[in-house]
Order: C-alpha cells, then structure tokens, then sequence
C-alpha cells in the first residue's frame, strides 16, 4: 500500500512531460548545430552530429515531431559531449607523455 501511495504521490507531482512543438523542437537542432560548431572549433567534432541533425531536420519537415525532438536531443548531447572532451583533452594530454 506505501509502494502505491508513493507511486501515485510521483505521478501528481512530476506530470507527464507535454509533446514538444515544433518551434522547441528546431530551436533545439539550432543550439545543437551552436555547440557542434564549437566542437569543429575545437578540432574535436564527432561524426555522429552532423547526421543526427540531418535526420533530425528530414523527421521534422516530415511532420515527425516526436521523433525529430529525439534525435535533436541526440545531437545536442553528442555535440556537447564532443565540446567537453575537447576541454578535458586540454590538460589530459599531458599525464600521456613519458617524462625524463
């Protein structure tokens, strides 16, 4: 009976999630194509990136809403992820090189 309340008890307080537009949805294709710049920038850029956009841009002008939001946030962690390993390389690099 606790199991249940708790369960109904995160159901009222965290609701389902609304289904993106698709203004959100191409707002967050730009900011992942922002941070996939950054990650050329950096010389650090994934391959994946570039063709999560793509396919995210291709779902949207298909009407896919759904799937677009999914693969724009695939995109945008990629790139992100491709921007912070860039940073940590930074420092990393140095602990790989033999010292005299």
């Amino acid at each position: 009976m606790m199991r249940f309340l708790m369960l109904t008890a995160m159901l009222i307080t965290f609701p389902v999630a609304a289904e993106p537009t698709a203004s959100e949805v191409s707002r967050r294709l730009e900011a992942a194509e922002a941070v996939y710049e950054q990650a050329r920038a950096a010389q650090n850029s994934w391959v994946m990136t570039p063709r999560l956009i793509s396919e995210a841009r291709q779902a949207l002008a298909a009407d896919d809403v759904e799937t677009a939001a999914e693969l724009a946030e695939r995109a945008y962690r990629s790139a992100r992820a491709s921007v912070e390993q860039a940073e940590r390389e930074k420092l990393a690099w140095r602990g790989r090189v033999p010292t005299n």
